[in-house]
């Protein structure tokens, strides 16, 4: 499967990001737009990707092991 093929997979489909062993950023950064919970799936996700999923949904937090205290500042306005 190439990188566009997987981009419309995960367009419909965040949690398929479990199947990818490794994800481009494009690949993540689709995943996450659609469903933030999907960062559950992630080794090691950068602070970029970590605000996309609480930005799409503050629970994906409980996803993330040592959030940065911006990040939380960034669940709590949102509402969470």
């Amino acid at each position: 499967m190439n990188e566009e093929e997987a981009l419309k997979l995960l367009r419909f489909n965040p949690y398929a990001l479990e199947q990818f062993p490794e994800p481009t950023e494009a690949m993540c950064s689709q995943a996450l737009k659609e469903n933030g919970v999907a960062i559950q799936f992630l080794k090691n996700p950068t602070e970029k990707m970590q605000r996309l999923a609480v930005a799409q949904n503050p629970g994906a937090l409980a996803y993330i092991a040592f959030p940065s205290e911006e990040l939380l500042e960034q669940a709590v306005e949102s509402g969470w």
